[in-house]
């Protein structure tokens, strides 16, 4: 909600004058009723807040998440939580070898290319770079470490002049990270999320997705 304050509408030297007598309700008092113009007085806005240097990076992501993929893709979300809850939802190598086994089961019946967009705490770049290589056995299916991609995209950012260097921090890039991970994103059409709370043994992509894009 935006506030418009017009100085025009209402004047009073409180040392001056002291506050207003009010005879009656303020609503009938002509004082206290702000003269509205054509051009003044409150306006609506959406809930649309977000900066405009945030929705420039988010469409920059976006496009470089297409660029590095195979044409037609159908974009989803590996999320891998490790860090304070690896012991209460096992993301190991092994364990998320089976987990995609039985959610990747039955997609190449789609038709179409699935990019999986994989996002993780885990610093490690042995187990990033294993995960990733799980999906060597999934001709249709292919795999992009967004995280680092993201990083790329925001150092860009500075160097180019488009945002300033202070944004090059971890707040910024979550903010950035949204446009693909909420669960309302227009750009993933399904999920695939391992931790504590959302720690299921397989969630089905072909069921999630349908038959949708079979024909598309």
């Amino acid at each position: 909600f935006v506030w418009e304050i017009n100085k025009h509408w209402y004047d009073s030297d409180v040392l001056r004058d002291g506050l207003p007598v009010v005879q009656q309700s303020p609503l009938s008092n002509d004082k206290m009723i702000p003269k509205i113009g054509i051009q003044e007085g409150c306006t609506y806005t959406n809930s649309d807040t977000e900066p405009s240097h945030l929705k420039i990076m988010q469409k920059r992501l976006l496009t470089r998440f297409e660029r590095l993929s195979p044409h037609n893709s159908i974009f989803g979300l590996l999320h891998l939580r490790r860090g304070d809850v690896i012991d209460k939802c096992d993301t190991s190598v092994d364990r998320i070898n089976e987990y995609l086994a039985c959610s990747l089961n039955g997609t190449e019946s789609l038709g179409r290319n699935l990019t999986l967009l994989m996002m993780t705490d885990e610093d490690d770049v042995e187990y990033r770079q294993n995960i990733m290589g799980l999906l060597d056995h999934y001709p249709h299916v292919s795999i992009l470490d967004a995280d680092d991609i993201v990083k790329k995209i925001v150092r860009e950012g500075v160097r180019n002049g488009i945002i300033d260097a202070g944004l090059e921090n971890n707040f910024y890039i979550y903010d950035i990270e949204k446009v693909f991970q909420d669960w309302d994103s227009e750009f993933t059409k399904f999920s695939l999320v391992r931790r504590r709370s959302m720690c299921t043994d397989c969630i089905p992509v072909v069921e999630r997705l349908g038959m949708t894009f079979a024909d598309v």
